[in-house]
């Protein structure tokens, strides 16, 4: 009876193979970041928008919310750019920098 050679040893090592689909790469985690950034944006813009609904009426407001989901980054940018900040915003700034100027 012959005795059996010893396994040869191949470098290979003993461990399971990734599921195809499940491997993390590094741009996995930077497209699932990008898509978290957008949607937050979006979120914050849809937020503001409808916020504003008295200033800019119903017709620009429609606008701008299908502005931000047709173009997820660049309709935000555009508006949080574009936007005209309200009577309350611009009072409350000219208010703080009373403030600092007194503190002085």
């Amino acid at each position: 009876m012959a005795v059996p050679a010893p396994p040869r040893d191949t470098g290979a090592r003993n461990c399971r193979a990734a599921r195809p689909g499940t491997t993390i790469t590094a741009m996995g985690v930077l497209w699932g970041i990008l898509i978290v950034f957008a949607a937050l944006l979006w979120i914050v813009t849809a937020w503001d928008i409808i916020r504003q609904r008295h200033h800019m009426g119903v017709a620009k407001m429609s606008a701008w919310i299908l502005l931000a989901l047709i173009f997820p980054f660049v309709g935000p940018i555009l508006y949080w750019v574009l936007r005209r900040p309200t009577n309350s915003e611009v009072q409350r700034q000219i208010d703080a920098e009373r403030e600092l100027r007194r503190g002085v």
